[in-house]
């Protein structure tokens, strides 16, 4: 499991003002890359950027992202001093530089979302191709019944304690396997 923890100034009312205001001005970042690999389409860190870094530096937030060992730091500077740090595992399939270097891009663009709380057209998955595949979240052959309200609603909450976010539609249309492979990653 990916893990995203963050620490703070001891006062952040001010950052999360501006933070607030950046979700205002960039509701949802465009798919504008495509994986050549799985053909499916996500947000590119320079797309990501573009889109951001006017709007956060307009409201006073300077995100600054380095990569210590196997972890990038992602942390929002605001002007008055105030500040929040989040932290995400490089996790990569290729022992190479350019599975690093994939894993790296791949951190700095969600890792630099989440911190802001913006998301992506497809929010659900993009090129991480659901962390590889463990399980399908929309599925043409469902093979299980959709899972319950109780259990969709668990699910939803792990997801946003996770920092992720779900369209609703995918969640209405979540069967109890998948369920039970979100559970299992999410715990």
């Amino acid at each position: 499991m990916v893990e995203y923890n963050e620490t703070n100034s001891e006062v952040v009312i001010d950052l999360l003002k501006a933070r607030a205001k950046v979700q205002e001005s960039v509701l949802v970042i465009e798919n504008d890359a495509v994986n050549p690999h799985f053909k499916n389409k996500h947000p590119s860190l320079c797309g990501t950027f573009e889109a951001v870094i006017p709007v956060c530096t307009k409201n006073g937030i300077f995100p600054v992202q380095v990569v210590k060992g196997n972890v990038l730091v992602t942390t929002l500077f605001h002007a008055s001093g105030q500040w929040i740090r989040g932290e995400m595992a490089l996790l990569s399939s290729k022992n190479d530089m350019q599975g690093l270097g994939s894993a790296i891009t791949y951190a700095r663009r969600y890792s630099l979302l989440t911190s802001l709380g913006i998301v992506s057209k497809n929010d659900l998955d993009d090129d991480g191709n659901s962390a590889s595949e463990p399980f399908k979240t929309e599925s043409k052959h469902r093979k299980s019944p959709i899972a319950t309200v109780k259990q969709r609603k668990y699910v939803h909450s792990l997801m946003l304690n996770a920092g992720m976010d779900i369209k609703k539609e995918v969640m209405d249309n979540m069967t109890v396997d998948d369920a039970d492979g979100w559970i299992k990653e999410l715990k």
